[in-house]
């Protein structure tokens, strides 16, 4: 993705030359195909381009219109071009994305942002207002942030680019570590690893003037528009057909070949179908790879049987393939670039980075895979007591069956009450709950705060809709996101999501809850678009991989003797976070007792590998 930049000064001087060279530099490395600044009175854009869309060819960012008025710096994807032009009856049909941004919003102020659909992020100035007006996408895919520095107020779509341009070296925000120990994530919707340097939410947009403060605003809440009403169940399964295939084509649109990521699961195999089925219907004509991992010495994680059907159901796709086997937990951690990434929240970078470098070799720039499919799919619902609600009273017992195959009877039990108590005491129990958790035995300090109240749920019927967008809304996956930027960013990729369409995600949040599950189906509308486009032997999959291999050859075996070290010197013990011999004792005995999982330590080891790193680059205190 390319990189944008923006800088005003809030006193309304000119902007620091050495500020805007220093972002100009940072944001350079992002920028294979050259960078362009553009500098007012007051104020500075800057565009590192990477091209992917075939139209971003004969683009130049940032771009001014012909008035003077406003200048524009965008990264991002248009996915309803053709609706725009017409409803603001643009006369040229090859109009870029940027211009067609400037030109809605000079047609409709702020409110552009609600009609624009595709993942974006962008940053304009309106000369005539003296104002910046930043945005970012209704699901957050393209990542935005922003900070002060002195007079001025620095935006920035790469961390790492932001931190360097202010010139001092940053600190970490422990609170914010000290809650990632506790596996809790609330504050990642707003805040970063570091102090005084934040992200932009998702579905939000700023205004920015000559003034101390910023005006935010929620301009989206996803599922709030409604339902589509449909008499057939038949009905609603061609609509989400037909958005799944936008969706597929809008992300498959490149200058350069496209990587398909396919796991043998049956998200990422429907994506590949249906890029296939799009290709022999020539509605697209990018080149086009199947990239998976595949083992044959890591036990749960051999998918070749649904990968092969993969490939023969999609024969036109090229096959790429890297041996899973070699990419165990936390293998080249150290290695990986970027100076000042924030802390990982997966230990499984190296597989992932793997593909994504494959892909690489390939000359593809674009990458596309089925994450995200889980949540907006509402995952396996039977693990959930709650989604139990969904259910109607003459379908109960036969459904109640399905839900005690895939849990115990008493978690199902507690998550069913605790979702029915009134919220003030059904709250107090999951705190009591957490607080006592395996892997709080470790902790020192514990950091409670509110969670921040961005994105208040709208009033959904079905309980699975709920789970849907609290999983879509949280802080957990804002810190997923992060860590999937970080990998991307370091291989010089554009990974792109289908699942995390608009349009999709709409319509799924509002569909009856049988099409999610039932008769122990998980994903059920999915299943059942895929028929005749999907093989069954992936399609009924209902079974899924896990990688517990990976990291168990990582932490026992490879990184034992790093890890060991490094826990040794603990730096969260020096920050009081940790208490120091409670966790190397628990670690000892993870090492000796191959049945003591590894997995209450995950989030502290992964805090201690990010502050080592970060240690490289500043001077931390």
């Amino acid at each position: 993705m390319s990189g944008i930049g923006a800088v005003i000064s809030l006193d309304g001087s000119s902007p620091d030359p050495a500020l805007i060279a220093r972002l100009c530099e940072s944001l350079s490395r992002l920028g294979p195909d050259g960078i362009n600044a553009w500098q007012g009175v007051s104020s500075a854009l800057i565009h590192a381009h990477f091209h992917t869309a075939p139209e971003a060819l004969q683009q130049r960012q940032p771009f001014q219109d012909p008035e003077g008025r406003c200048v524009i710096t965008l990264d991002g994807r248009i996915d309803n071009r053709e609706e725009l032009i017409r409803d603001l009856r643009v006369s040229n049909q090859e109009v870029s994305d940027p211009e067609l941004v400037l030109f809605s919003y000079k047609k409709q102020g702020v409110d552009c942002v609600r009609s624009l659909l595709g993942d974006f992020a962008w940053a304009i100035w309106d000369g005539e207002k003296q104002e910046l007006f930043c945005a970012r996408d209704v699901l957050g895919v393209r990542p935005l942030y922003y900070c002060r520095s002195g007079k001025s107020l620095l935006v920035a779509s790469d961390l790492n680019s932001l931190i360097l341009a202010t010139g001092v070296s940053p600190s970490v925000n422990w609170q914010l570590i000290s809650e990632m120990v506790a596996g809790e994530f609330h504050h990642w919707q707003l805040e970063t690893g570091y102090a005084g340097f934040f992200r932009f939410p998702q579905a939000h947009y700023l205004v920015s003037g000559f003034s101390e403060h910023e005006s935010w605003h929620r301009y989206w809440t996803i599922g709030e528009q409604g339902e589509e009403h449909y008499k057939r169940d038949s009905d609603y399964i061609d609509r989400f057909k037909e958005l799944l295939e936008q969706s597929v084509a809008s992300c498959l649109k490149s200058s350069h070949p496209v990587a398909l990521l396919v796991s043998g699961g049956v998200d990422s195999s429907s994506i590949a179908s249906v890029a296939n089925a799009l290709m022999k219907a020539g509605r697209t004509r990018s080149k086009l790879y199947l990239c998976s991992a595949l083992f044959q010495n890591t036990p749960g994680a051999d998918e070749r049987r649904y990968v092969d059907a993969i490939r023969e159901n999609c024969a036109g796709l090229m096959p790429l393939a890297i041996c899973g086997d070699e990419y165990w937990s936390l293998k080249e951690w150290n290695a990986r670039k970027g100076e000042y990434c924030e802390p990982e929240v997966s230990a499984d970078g190296s597989l992932v980075v793997g593909l994504l470098r494959k892909a690489k070799e390939q000359g593809c720039r674009v990458v596309v895979s089925g994450h995200w499919g889980d949540q907006v799919l509402c995952g396996d619902a039977y693990l959930h007591g709650r989604t139990l609600h969904d259910v109607p009273f003459d379908r109960l017992f036969s459904e109640l069956p399905f839900f005690l195959d895939r849990s115990r009877w008493w978690e199902i039990l507690l998550s069913y009450a605790f979702f029915a108590l009134p919220p003030p005491v059904g709250n107090r129990l999951r705190s009591f709950w957490k607080a006592h958790r395996r892997q709080d035995r470790f902790i020192s300090v514990r950091v409670r705060r509110e969670p921040p109240r961005l994105h208040p749920s709208p009033t959904f019927k079905a309980q699975s809709a709920r789970l849907t967008y609290g999983h879509l809304m949280s802080g957990w996956d804002a810190a997923r996101r992060s860590t999937m930027e970080y990998w991307a960013a370091a291989t010089g990729i554009e990974w792109r999501f289908p699942f995390q369409d608009r349009r999709l995600v709409d319509f799924l949040l509002n569909i009856p809850p049988r099409l999610r599950f039932q008769r122990g189906q998980k994903k059920y509308i999915l299943r059942e678009a895929m028929q005749g486009v999907l093989g069954d032997t992936v399609r009924m999959r209902d079974n899924a991989a896990y990688f517990d291999s990976l990291l168990e050859r990582g932490v026992r075996s490879r990184e034992k003797e790093q890890l060991t070290r490094l826990l040794c010197e603990s730096r969260l013990a020096k920050a009081g976070i940790v208490e120091q011999s409670a966790l190397l004792e628990y670690w000892h005995r993870s090492l000796e007792d191959t049945r003591v999982s590894v997995r209450p330590m995950l989030w502290s080891i992964l805090a201690e590998k990010w502050l080592q790193k970060f240690e490289r680059f500043s001077c931390l205190t």
